[in-house]
């Protein structure tokens, strides 16, 4: 057994052992439970597993060379991975033959999409139909349709370079050749869950600053992603309220709205000033009393109090309010930024 690298046996039970080392920052070694006694199922495991154990090396140098990672931050996500791995080589044991063929089509999918993706250029605002055709020669109208649908979030036109270094730009970041790189990898791995943020943010600054301070390309930023940034969410209904840009049938409004304050409550969750709390609440309340339902409009009138309770002006508004009134969030939290009247502009400073 001496001969099978990393494998190593305690008792009756067999081990995967290997020395997570990264210069300056980590070196003493990982052990895991094979959860295994036979030497054949441990053989099996073992190559699984230092695969694994490769990928995370090449994907974390850079990070632990700039600095970005600690010895026990490291030791753990080096840790968590190899039980997942081990847990998928386990569960692939016991698939039955149906599920195994799924998952050789679904290989052959991630495959495909893979090496598309790897023959597009760095900037390429498309996938050539040629080229897709081409590698998913003998595929079913089914898979074909699913490797264009891994494309659209994989390919690297999705991270282009001028994204990356108009995001950069927008954060007044270095636009330097290593920092674009690094904001493309950023990108392109960015879950779906957090690419809305990402977006909002890029196109939020730009609406706030003067023309000529917004970033190159900023409009065509903004065409290209609006409709992937402003789908009903937590972070677009804040967002979106403030810019004008919440239109989405009024369930959807007020489900993205419950959304906001049930993933308010985790650390990981948005944390927006309470005053924006209070407007997009209150923009709500406004779409339930034009829709008829002056009980549900003054709810979330209460609602916006207690979520902003410090400004008086919507205390008062909502001890006074009637189903008549207008719900104007700007007016009551914003009077200074609310439409002048013309009349009253014209006159001296």
């Amino acid at each position: 057994m001496a001969s099978i690298t990393y494998l190593c046996r305690r008792g009756a039970r067999y081990y995967y052992r290997r020395r997570l080392y990264q210069r300056s920052v980590v070196n003493h070694p990982i052990s895991i439970s094979l959860g295994t006694a036979d030497p054949i199922e441990a053989r099996r495991l073992v190559p699984r597993l230092s695969a694994r154990w490769e990928m995370m090396a090449m994907q974390m140098f850079n990070r632990t060379s700039r600095g970005f990672l600690q010895a026990q931050e490291l030791t753990r996500i080096f840790r968590a991975g190899l039980d997942e791995e081990l847990g998928l080589a386990m569960a692939s044991h016991f698939d039955a033959p149906d599920a195994l063929e799924g998952n050789r089509r679904t290989l052959r999918v991630l495959e495909a999409a893979y090496r598309i993706a790897a023959r597009l250029p760095a900037d390429a605002d498309s996938v050539p139909e040629t080229i897709v055709n081409e590698l998913t020669d003998g595929f079913s109208e089914e898979d074909r349709a699913a490797v264009v649908m891994m494309l659209r979030s994989l390919a690297p036109h999705k991270s282009a370079q001028r994204d990356a270094e108009s995001a950069l730009t927008a954060m007044s970041a270095p636009t330097t050749p290593r920092a674009i790189d690094d904001a493309r990898v950023q990108l392109l791995r960015a879950p779906a869950t957090t690419r809305p943020s990402m977006l909002l943010f890029h196109i939020l600054t730009n609406r706030l600053f003067a023309a000529e301070h917004r970033s190159p390309g900023a409009q065509e930023f903004l065409e290209r992603y609006a409709a992937e940034a402003f789908a009903p969410g937590p972070e677009a209904v804040i967002v979106g309220t403030y810019m004008g840009e919440v239109d989405w049938p009024l369930e959807e409004h007020s489900s993205a709205l419950d959304r906001y304050f049930k993933e308010r409550v985790r650390k990981s969750g948005l944390h927006a000033p309470r005053i924006l709390e209070a407007a997009a609440i209150l923009a709500l309340a406004e779409r339930f009393r034009s829709g008829g339902d002056p009980d549900g409009a003054r709810r979330l009138i209460g609602q916006a109090v207690e979520a902003d309770p410090a400004i008086a002006a919507l205390r008062e508004f909502e001890r006074e309010w009637s189903p008549e009134t207008t719900v104007n969030w700007r007016a009551l939290l914003l009077p200074a930024r609310s439409d002048p009247d013309p009349e009253e502009s014209t006159g001296d400073a």
